[in-house]
């Protein structure tokens, strides 16, 4: 219970004080222990099994060899599996404050739209944690484009992907960089197509357990006709409240706001153009768009496998922090109505993807299977 009175406390600060550093950097450090502090979990037995056995030559084959060296590592330094956890999460969260801090200058909201839905599942995924934070980190380079560089952006997935090998699913958001719309949606087609007719029956069926331990695929999360529609509904809203967002940029950026309703000049004109000139790295909307997209692909996978969410979990925040973004630009037009929708969209995505759908109890582990809780859930 004391990291859920931690959190509520951090996030209503967050709320108020949107662009605070402290208020941001004390719901950072909450997170932090909620993640690295958390001793019972659905996954940590594992974790732990596997650290051990790294000093008797018995770890887990199916560990992928990034997280591995670096578990080698902290065996040889004499560490324990939680102290070894503790640096590789702070690690982690190092990367995603900065992606946050350089992506937005309201960055406590960021992190808190992060809270609704990746954060329950990090506390147990751990190496899909770490891979999602040098994803994140990644994004500038492909969406920004000041910053684009496909070769960082290459080797960061590549890094990614020693971690989590699901990673290599990212190295196909290059293609947002076409400018041929036509070439994307006829790929994007193409690939549905082929994999409507000939891969859809291979993921749902227990015959792709052979690769299970490599992609983390457990064929027991078959979806039901009413997770295929909570998918697509997830999907269908991200898309729009991506599209409103980018609209409403384009409204700012063409000086729509400069009129009051009234059509005389408003008096705010020149503080709104300042307003334009953001303090943080801009994400192209039409590359935004674009590389989600793309990624509906692992929606195809997700309607067969739930499991497979996690592929459009782990740049949630990136989408997040882009309806933020939007939200703060003038015109004040149509503010009120996309902050509520945002609002609604991550509540309902947190009931629909935490509370609902998880296998295992994710919320009550975090809450109060910490070292802050005095007790771990038997």
């Amino acid at each position: 219970m004391i990291i859920f009175l931690l959190l509520f406390f951090a996030a209503t600060f967050s709320i108020t004080s949107p662009k605070s550093r402290p208020a941001f950097f004390l719901l950072i450090a909450i997170v932090y222990l909620a993640i690295a502090g958390n001793l019972d979990n659905p996954d940590r037995f594992f974790y732990v099994e596997n650290f051990e056995g790294i000093k008797t030559g018995d770890q887990d084959a199916s560990f992928e060899p990034g997280y591995q060296s670096l578990a080698r590592i902290a065996a040889l330094l004499g560490l324990d599996y939680g102290a070894f956890h503790f640096v590789l999460t702070g690690a982690a969260l190092l990367l995603i404050c900065t992606a946050i801090m350089e992506l937005t200058d309201r960055p406590a909201l960021g992190l808190l739209a992060y809270l609704f839905f990746p954060f329950f599942w990090d506390v147990t995924q751990v190496r899909n944690f770490y891979a999602m934070a040098i994803v994140i980190y990644g994004m500038k380079y492909l969406l920004v484009e000041q910053r684009a560089s496909n070769l960082k952006y290459i080797l960061l997935i590549i890094v990614a992907s020693m971690f989590h090998i699901t990673s290599l699913f990212y190295l196909l958001l290059l293609g947002a960089r076409t400018k041929n719309k036509l070439l994307l949606w006829g790929a994007l087609g193409a690939a549905a197509l082929v994999y409507t007719l000939v891969f859809s029956t291979l993921v749902a069926s227990p015959l792709l357990a052979f690769v299970a331990e490599k992609i983390d695929v457990y064929t027991t999360t078959e979806t039901s006709m009413v997770t295929k529609a909570a998918v697509l509904a997830f999907y269908g809203s991200s898309l729009l409240l991506l599209w409103w967002s980018a609209r409403r940029m384009s409204v700012a950026e063409a000086g729509g706001f400069i009129l009051s309703p009234s059509g005389a000049p408003d008096a705010s004109a020149e503080k709104a153009l300042r307003r334009l000139r953001t303090p943080y790295l801009r994400i192209s909307p039409a590359l935004l768009l674009n590389a989600n997209l793309i990624a509906g692909l692992s929606i195809l996978l997700t309607l067969d496998n739930l499991d497979f969410i996690r592929l459009y979990r782990n740049i949630f925040i990136i989408g997040c922090i882009f309806v933020i973004n939007s939200i703060n630009l003038p015109p004040r037009r149509g503010r009120k109505l996309l902050s509520i929708s945002f609002v609604a969209y991550l509540f309902a995505v947190f009931v629909g993807f935490v509370y609902v759908t998880a296998t295992s109890n994710i919320i009550e582990s975090t809450l109060f299977g910490n070292i802050l809780s005095g007790r771990a859930i038997i």
